[in-house]
């Protein structure tokens, strides 16, 4: 048997409104795809080939699918101009019809309620029941030509950011048995991801439901109903409540999340249709901690170290100079200040990975680092600070604008620990976690830990 699923965005404002740059279809319900719920669903009850059309190409969406080898299935995924009415385009792919048996239609943006342990027979569900129709979102059957809707299976429709709450606490608190939730432990109605931290001094209420690599400061309290993504870090002393944070998100410490949804920098308040920037100078206190980071004597601290380094590091520097190693150029990236985004500098950027020996000592040494030591020298740059941008990157500056307060690159920084320097959403994190936490001795441990980590040959986390 086969199914059509039609991935239009037709009346999907509300996704780019509140959540920028996601795909509708693969918005987390429950810390589970909305589009995986249908494959779990048509894999279980019997269906094998099933066609995706998206009417917005989406690689991220191709990449999940693949072949779907996952579900067992046969997944072809293809961008087509397609909207509601899809009836015209199941005629126009004719050719995947052309055995002539009914095929279940998964028409638009909505979630089927179904439970796994007791599925509706497939025979059933394809009996044509009902009046033919052209278009709708909703579950269907398309057969002689004609497409009918399947009134057997419940469905919801998520036309604006409450319903897409409202989804998820539903589940969470009343459905979660019913379907495949993603997790590695469940106990007493907590579900947990891999690679958590989880200090004993914290408080988790069922339900609630914890994504991989989710770390909880001392004393967070969850209180039920909290649903948290992956690669999310929650800070001390803060309280979640039947709230939705999405993936690769950062909660600072001190905070009260009830009813809300926390995607990145955005506080959503799904029943009044308002968001709140995290950084915006109106916000509390806690949130905004930049003037730490402006301290003089502190500035003046990692100007004395930066010192005592080039001391040490200038001479095996010139050394491994004389040996044959050069530069890969000048990288330009931003420099400190209060408007860092207005001019920029730059430093001399020694290749990452390179076969030759006398590369790898070059690096394990840090004598990479002694260029941008000389720009923390004459205030350019920070000793530990946010990651490096280069600033000649497309993009880069309206990233930096919208994303970070106080934009101040460093000669070292958190992610560089994490070997995280391919993903700019966990640079990110890591850089809003030193914001937030940032302390002379959070700095010295970095440093140290890099350092060492370098010599090692490996990396060490700071947190």
């Amino acid at each position: 048997m086969k199914a059509f699923i039609n991935c239009h965005h037709d009346n999907m404002d509300w996704v780019e409104q509140f959540l920028p740059g996601e795909n509708p279809y693969l918005l987390p319900v429950v810390n589970k795809p909305l589009i995986e719920y249908w494959l779990d669903f048509c894999s279980m009850i019997g269906i094998t080939d099933i066609m995706v059309i998206d009417s917005e190409y989406d690689v991220r969406l191709e990449i999940f699918l693949g072949t779907g080898t996952k579900w067992n299935l046969k997944v072809q995924y293809l961008g087509d101009n397609t909207n509601s009415e899809c009836a015209p385009f199941l005629l126009h792919h004719r050719a995947f019809l052309e055995d002539g048996h009914p095929v279940m239609v998964f028409n638009g943006l909505f979630f089927q309620h179904y439970n796994r342990n007791s599925l509706p027979d497939l025979d059933v569900l394809l009996q044509p029941g009902t009046p033919p129709i052209l278009s709708g979102d909703g579950m269907m059957v398309f057969a002689a030509g004609e497409l009918r809707r399947i009134e057997e299976c419940r469905i919801t429709q998520l036309s604006s950011i409450r319903h897409y709450y409202h989804l998820n606490q539903f589940i969470l608190q009343e459905e979660c048995d019913h379907y495949v939730i993603p997790g590695y432990k469940i106990e007493n109605g907590i579900y947990t991801g891999m690679n958590n931290v989880i200090p004993p001094n914290c408080t988790i209420h069922p339900p609630a439901v914890l994504g991989n690599n989710v770390s909880l400061g001392t004393k967070c309290v969850l209180t039920g109903g909290a649903l948290l993504g992956e690669n999310v870090i929650v800070d001390s002393r803060s309280v979640i409540g039947e709230s939705v944070i999405m993936p690769n998100t950062y909660i600072g410490s001190d905070l009260e999340f009830i009813g809300k949804i926390v995607s990145h920098n955005s506080v959503i308040d799904p029943e009044t249709d308002t968001v709140v920037n995290l950084l915006d100078a109106q916000l509390a206190g806690e949130l905004v901690l930049s003037g730490r980071r402006q301290h003089s004597f502190g500035r003046f601290c990692g100007w004395l170290c930066t010192v005592f380094m080039l001391l040490f590091m200038l001479g095996p520097y010139f050394f491994f100079l004389i040996l044959g190693v050069r530069s890969a150029g000048k990288k330009k990236i931003f420099s400190c200040g209060k408007k860092p985004l207005s001019r920029s500098t730059s430093y001399h950027f020694y290749p990452e990975c390179v076969d030759l020996p006398v590369y790898r000592y070059f690096k394990a040494l840090s004598l990479d680092k002694v260029p941008m030591l000389f720009q923390v020298l004459r205030w350019k740059m920070r000793l530990v600070g946010d990651y490096p941008y280069d600033a000649e990157e497309p993009g880069t500056e309206d990233f930096i604008r919208r994303n970070y307060q106080n934009y101040q690159p460093g000669a070292f920084w958190l992610s560089e620990l994490h070997h995280t320097e391919e993903n700019f959403l966990s640079i990110l994190i890591d850089d809003l976690y030193f914001e937030h936490n940032h302390s002379l001795s959070l700095e010295f441990a970095t440093i140290v830990r890099c350092l060492i980590g370098r010599l090692l040959g490996n990396h060490v986390d700071a947190k």
